[in-house]
């Protein structure tokens, strides 16, 4: 986290929503307009932005800090549930490992406004707060036990929420311990009825409260009508699912491959029942984002929660290390997780670069002159238009500006008078696509550039008033990319790039003035 600590910005994707609703907040309006609009309900979404925004102001170093502190969090507490159910430390440093490098913790903790940090952190939170349960315990304990553990998972419901789905897995989690009842003298069996009572409660609370505070149902208005069941959304979410899966987790089917070794030929996984759990966990949180009409990296953190204690627990199994063929599996275990950790970097330095170059691109047209005409050369309407007009009237003053589109084949706007009007646009080169998310598209980016330099080359009383870019080496291994013969008509394969990419990635803005 240090570098993104020495380089805080604020981003283009998400963050000026939550400073309007944080200026809102400190208005006293609670309304949560954006929520309302897309038919949602996670106030404490908004309100962890808020507090932080309203008590320190716009410097997005405090954003971070928190950040971190989270991320040390979620780690302690991954690692206090394992030592709690019966892991040896071993296997939990390693989990915590594999958790703190995974790729889906750079775009929680490296961004800001993204929801699974804080939904994460809630849900391990649970899960360290159950495990303490005892049969054993005073009445008053055990119910003090569950409520905290019910109040964990209505917060992180409240925060995202996708957390219901920790209702059927705690379902199925109770059942095998039922099944498993008699066979196994570990206190793993212990917490699970509990848990199932605090996950149908907080799902039941969390429900009652939508049905309060919304008028729409999920997948009926706003945004979670992109919420379906189609066959054709559940195939494509399942194709971009794997291509995620090939580019974090390609190491978990040689972990699970070493699961089945331990227990089918040698009987030696000692903690196989809590790993059938996190099996239940990993796939539960891939099932419910199946209906999602999108899917990003930054989903994945409670998947990847699971994946790390499974991880974890095979590689910490001292009878792992025992055979020549369980060694040798374990040795690539190692180096395809420190291959997804390299990724991983080129992932961090493009956040980085991009936050960077947008802040400087947002500065620059917060000092143009009072009521001038600026025209985005982004020309689909989607988050960085709309985010740039957010965030230069939220933290710049400057909702005098009027942000439009430029469109080459529509002519200049009235308002576009000479000395006041101005055109800027992005570019990106080498742009990799299994990454964190941008707002520009190299493919279509390039074209919309392209008709850009026309309009320029046949006006010439535009002029270019500033340029911004950075650019770096990247390194990055491209798994996915051996699977693009099956699904070739993919737009992630049909746009070419190396499997192992060292190429500069560049990104930048331009900005133009019309001359008087």
């Amino acid at each position: 986290m240090l570098p993104r600590l020495l380089s805080p910005q604020f981003g283009l994707l998400d963050d000026g929503k939550s400073i309007i609703t944080a200026q809102d907040i400190a208005r006293g309006d609670w309304g949560f307009r954006f929520d309302t609009t897309d038919s949602r309900l996670r106030p404490l979404y908004w309100v962890s932005f808020a507090f932080l925004y309203n008590l320190a102001g716009e410097q997005p170093v405090w954003f971070f800090l928190l950040n971190t502190i989270a991320l040390c969090l979620a780690v302690i507490a991954l690692i206090s549930f394992m030592i709690k159910v019966g892991a040896n430390p071993w296997q939990a440093w390693l989990a915590g490992l594999f958790f703190a490098f995974s790729g889906a913790v750079i775009e929680n903790f490296y961004t800001l406004s993204k929801g699974e940090w804080l939904q994460v952190l809630f849900l391990a939170i649970s899960l360290v707060a159950i495990t303490r349960y005892s049969p054993a315990s005073q009445y008053r304990q055990k119910i003090l036990l569950i409520a905290g553990a019910f109040l964990m998972l209505l917060l992180s419901m409240l925060t995202k929420e996708t957390s219901v789905v920790v209702f059927p897995v705690s379902a199925v989690w109770a059942f095998l311990g039922w099944l498993w009842l008699g066979r196994s003298a570990t206190r793993i069996q212990t917490w699970r009825i509990p848990y199932l009572i605090s996950s149908i409660t907080a799902t039941g609370a969390y429900f009652l409260l939508r049905y309060m505070y919304t008028t729409n149902a999920v997948s009926t208005s706003g945004y979670t009508e992109r919420y379906t069941f189609t066959l054709t959304q559940l195939v494509s979410s399942g194709i971009r699912w794997a291509g995620w899966l090939a580019r974090d987790y390609s190491y978990l089917a040689l972990v699970v491959l070493l699961a089945v070794i331990l227990l089918v030929l040698q009987r030696g996984f000692s903690q196989m029942h809590l790993a059938m759990d996190m099996l239940i966990w990993m796939a539960a949180w891939i099932v419910v984002y199946l209906p999602w009409n999108f899917m990003t990296e930054y989903y994945m953190l409670p998947f990847t929660f699971g994946a790390a204690v499974l991880a974890g627990l095979v590689l910490g199994e001292e009878a792992v290390w025992r055979s020549r063929l369980t060694w040798t599996l374990g040795i690539l275990v190692v180096i395809l997780f420190a291959i997804t950790a390299i990724n991983n970097v080129t992932s961090a330095r493009l956040q980085l670069a991009v936050d960077s170059v947008n802040a400087q691109m947002l500065e620059e047209l917060s000092e143009l002159p009072r009521n001038a005409s600026v025209l985005i050369n982004i020309q689909t309407q989607n988050e960085y238009t709309d985010q740039i007009k957010m965030q230069l009237g939220a933290r710049f003053h400057r909702s005098d500006l009027e942000i439009g589109l430029f469109n080459p084949g529509a002519g200049l706007p009235d308002s576009c008078l000479p000395g006041a009007c101005y055109i800027v646009s992005p570019a990106v080169q080498n742009q990799p696509l299994l990454t964190v998310r941008m707002g520009v598209f190299e493919p279509t980016q390039e074209d919309w550039n392209g008709s850009l330099q026309n309009f320029l080359n046949g006006n010439h009383n535009w002029v270019k008033k500033a340029t911004y870019n950075h650019s770096f080496g990247m390194l990055t291994v491209d798994f996915p990319r051996l699977f693009c013969k099956y699904v070739n008509t993919r737009a992630y394969c049909v746009i070419p790039s190396p499997f192992i990419d060292m190429r500069d990635f560049q990104y930048g803005w331009s900005l133009y003035q019309l001359q008087r």
